[in-house]
């Protein structure tokens, strides 16, 4: 065992350079504590070395693989998109049209109309001004045409031949 620093019994500061001295002592106990301590400093100084060790070669292989750009990143994930997804960018970048979609007789304010393409849901408030995809304006103008072309065929004001040509008003006289 070594002597202690100086006279007063402490271990140089840390940093000095020097190496820390342990105070003598005559029990046995403290002795074999402190060289568990030192074994324990000393495995885990070889545990860090080692993890740091595989820190690198990890680091190495993944600098030799071939990691694709960001640019490739994202075209892999802009294929990777959904119809829903992609439907929706195409619509975005659609010229907009401005139009208003009436309110059927009944209908309170605040209806809205849905439109659905290719998995994407664009819902419209009825009576109102709303600028949409054209796309979308095509859609419901396709929708309305056919509701009048359909409610043209069932009035109740016009003659029908197959029926014995007159009307319901007539028929009611």
């Amino acid at each position: 065992m070594s002597k202690t620093s100086a006279s007063t019994g402490t271990l140089p500061p840390a940093g000095s350079g020097k190496p820390p001295v342990t105070p003598a002592t005559s029990d046995p106990q403290i002795e074999k504590i402190m060289l568990q301590m030192e074994e324990m400093k000393k495995s885990l100084d070889a545990q860090r070395i080692a993890q740091e060790a595989r820190e690198q070669e990890l680091d190495a292989r993944e600098a030799k693989m071939n990691v694709p750009s960001a640019a490739v990143r994202a075209e892999v994930a802009k294929n990777h998109q959904t119809k829903a997804e992609k439907m929706r960018d195409q619509l975005h970048a659609q010229p907009k049209v401005t139009i208003m979609v009436p309110l059927d007789a009944g209908e309170a304010e605040g209806t809205t109309i849905p439109v659905t393409l290719n998995g994407y849901r664009y819902t419209i408030m009825k009576n109102v001004y709303v600028e949409v995809p054209m796309q979308v304006a095509a859609v419901i103008m396709n929708s309305l045409k056919q509701t009048v072309a359909a409610g043209r065929d069932f009035r109740t004001d016009i003659a029908r031949p197959s029926k014995g040509g007159v009307t319901v008003e007539e028929a009611l006289l």
